[in-house]
């Protein structure tokens, strides 16, 4: 998982890399940080990427108060899985800013010297949080996925380049995987419609067996349906 630094303030930023390397251990998923001083194409590409829960950590004072509230905004327009802690000095004030919505946010640390204690209390609740939610987890050489299964609509199989495609919410990852194989990396939620094709069931918004196609909740429509495997999921309410 991403802990994402955005600041100028090389001291706050110390303090969070102590914090997320003695708390790296504690979890199977690991702790990757990241520093960014602007709003540059690399982290707006992060920003609009939610197929995994990220951790905002935002550093600001009262000259960098209205960027970084805008940088907010602009996570929340765009993600609103992750969550956002905010490092702020003592005499900036946020709650009387125009614009802002505190309830966006997971919450304000003042930096003082108890910032270390009150940050470390943050990443453990929201770590904890992430553990019990279910994720798809590949890793070869060159690759590294953990996608959570509420974020694949579906996979297939791509005969011509002999891989399982895994479409995601905004990506499409392309793997070293029997489709079969894949079974052991879900859970129930997902059935075999074709047979080339398994399917995210709590993303369906309607089945059309004459066109032998179904149709996801985000109103995309895919030809992968076969009456074969009707039995899988004729069960369900759509």
């Amino acid at each position: 998982m991403k802990v994402i630094y955005f600041g100028s303030s090389e001291k706050n930023y110390a303090i969070v890399k102590n914090v997320v390397r003695e708390l790296d251990f504690l979890w199977e998923e690991r702790l990757e940080l990241e520093q960014y001083l602007k709003l540059c194409s690399k982290l707006k590409t992060e920003i609009l990427t939610s197929d995994y829960k990220k951790i905002y950590i935002i550093s600001l004072n009262e000259e960098t108060l209205t960027k970084c509230l805008k940088l907010v905004e602009f996570i929340r327009d765009n993600d609103w899985h992750s969550e956002i802690i905010l490092i702020k000095d003592g005499n900036v004030v946020i709650k009387n800013h125009s614009g802002v919505d505190i309830h966006k946010i997971f919450d304000v640390i003042n930096s003082t010297n108890e910032i270390n204690n009150l940050l470390k209390d943050d990443l453990s609740l929201i770590c904890d949080h992430l553990d019990q939610r279910k994720a798809f987890k590949y890793k070869n050489r060159d690759m590294y996925l953990n996608i959570y299964l509420e974020k694949i609509l579906y996979l297939y199989r791509d005969t011509g380049r002999r891989k399982v495609i895994v479409v995601t919410d905004n990506n499409v990852h392309a793997i070293n995987m029997d489709l079969k194989d894949t079974f052991y990396l879900l859970d129930q939620r997902f059935k075999q419609v074709h047979r080339a094709c398994l399917v995210n069931t709590k993303r369906i918004e309607k089945l059309d067996w004459s066109n032998n196609s179904f149709i996801l909740d985000n109103g995309t429509e895919v030809g992968l349906l076969s009456k074969h495997y009707k039995s899988n999921i004729d069960e369900l309410d759509f």
